[in-house]
C-alpha cells in the first residue's frame, strides 16, 4: 500500500487531449474516486482548452505515481555493496559542475527574479521560446535569462572560462551578423552622404545655406558631403575584435612578419632536431667507450704477463 502522502489528492495535474494532442497542466475540473487503485485511489479529469474534449490525467504522470510508491533501495548486504561500488569515481567534474549549478538556484534565483522577472512576450528571447505559453506565466523569473545568469555565475566562481565558450560563440556570431548588415548598408548608401548645408544663428534659429545662380536667377541649396557614420563604427568594431587585415596577417607587412616568424620556428625546429641528433651521437659514443673499456679490462685479466705478476706478487 502506498504511503498516505501519495494517496492524497493532487492540486495540479498534467493532461493530454486524446483528440488534438494538446498538453496542459492545471487544477482538475473533476475528481473521481478509484478504490481499485491501491497506489493513488483518485482519477482526474479536465476539459481541453483547445477542443473542449474531457481529458484524463496523462499516462506518464500516472506511471510516476506508481513508480514513486514502488521505489525502494537495496535490502541485502550484497545489494548495498553493489550500490556503493557504483558510486566509485563519482562525482565527475561535470557532475560537480551540475550539482553546483543546481545548488546555486535557491540563492541566485532570487537575484535573477529581481533583475529579470517573468514578462511573457516582453523580452527579445520570448520569440520562439518553448516556455512562453504554458510555463512562463507560472514562473517568477525568465527561465532563459536565469539559465544565462547561472552559467556565468558557475564560470566566474569556478574560474573556468571554458564554461562560457558557448556564450562567446553566440555573441561572436551575432557580432559578425550585425557587422555584415552595416557593410551592406554602407554599400547601399555609398561611402558619402549628401545633405543641404545649414547653420544656427545666435538665437538658435535654423538657416539653410543657399547661393545665387546668375544663370537662372534662382537661389540654389549648398550641399555638404560627409563620410557615412557607420564607417567609423565598423572600423572601431574591427579594431577592438582584432579582425583587421593586419591582425589577420593579410597585408604585405603582415605576411612578411609571418614568414619571418615561420622562419624562426623552422630554424628553432631544425636546431632542436640537430641538438637531439648530437645528444644521440654523444650517448652512442659513451656507450662505445664503455664497451672499449670493458674489453680492455677483459684483455688485461687474460694477459699471461699480468697473471704471472699477480701470482708472484
Amino acid at each position: 500500500m502506498a504511503d498516505s502522502g501519495r494517496s492524497n489528492q493532487l492540486h495540479r495535474v498534467a493532461f493530454v487531449c486524446p483528440v488534438c494532442d494538446y498538453a496542459f497542466k492545471r487544477e482538475p475540473g473533476r475528481v473521481a474516486e478509484d478504490p481499485s487503485d491501491e497506489v493513488h485511489p483518485w482519477r482526474y479529469f479536465a476539459s481541453c482548452s483547445k477542443c473542449g474534449m474531457e481529458c484524463e490525467q496523462a499516462w506518464w504522470e500516472r506511471n510516476l505515481l506508481k513508480a514513486w510508491a514502488n521505489s525502494s533501495g537495496p535490502k541485502t548486504e550484497a545489494g548495498k555493496l553493489a550500490v556503493t561500488a557504483n558510486l566509485e569515481g563519482h562525482p565527475t567534474p561535470e557532475e560537480t559542475r551540475r550539482t553546483r549549478f543546481n545548488a546555486m538556484k535557491h540563492g541566485a534565483y532570487a537575484n535573477t527574479a529581481t533583475y529579470f522577472p517573468a514578462r511573457p512576450g516582453k523580452y527579445p528571447e520570448c520569440e520562439g521560446c518553448e516556455y512562453l505559453e504554458e510555463v512562463c506565466p507560472q514562473q517568477v523569473a525568465c527561465l532563459k535569462k536565469m539559465e544565462l545568469f547561472m552559467q556565468v555565475h558557475v564560470a566566474m566562481e569556478s574560474g573556468d572560462p571554458d564554461a562560457l565558450n558557448a556564450i562567446h560563440a553566440n555573441v561572436q556570431s551575432s557580432f559578425f551578423g550585425v557587422l555584415q548588415d552595416m557593410f551592406r548598408q554602407v554599400i547601399a548608401d555609398g561611402p558619402r552622404l549628401c545633405h543641404q548645408a545649414y547653420y544656427y544663428d545666435k538665437d538658435g534659429g535654423l538657416h539653410w545655406v543657399e547661393r545665387y545662380n546668375p544663370k537662372t536667377g534662382d537661389l540654389e541649396p549648398v550641399m555638404d558631403y560627409d563620410a557615412h557614420p557607420l564607417l567609423k563604427i565598423i572600423g572601431e568594431w574591427m579594431s577592438k575584435n582584432n579582425i583587421s587585415l593586419d591582425d589577420l596577417a593579410m597585408t604585405r607587412k603582415g605576411q612578411e612578419d609571418r614568414s619571418i616568424d615561420m622562419g624562426f620556428i623552422e630554424a628553432e625546429k631544425q636546431s632542436k632536431e640537430q641538438m637531439a641528433g648530437y645528444q644521440e651521437r654523444q650517448a652512442k659514443a659513451l656507450e662505445d667507450l664503455r664497451d672499449m673499456a670493458e674489453r680492455g679490462r677483459q684483455k688485461l685479466r687474460e694477459d699471461p704477463v699480468y697473471l704471472e705478476h699477480q701470482e708472484n706478487g
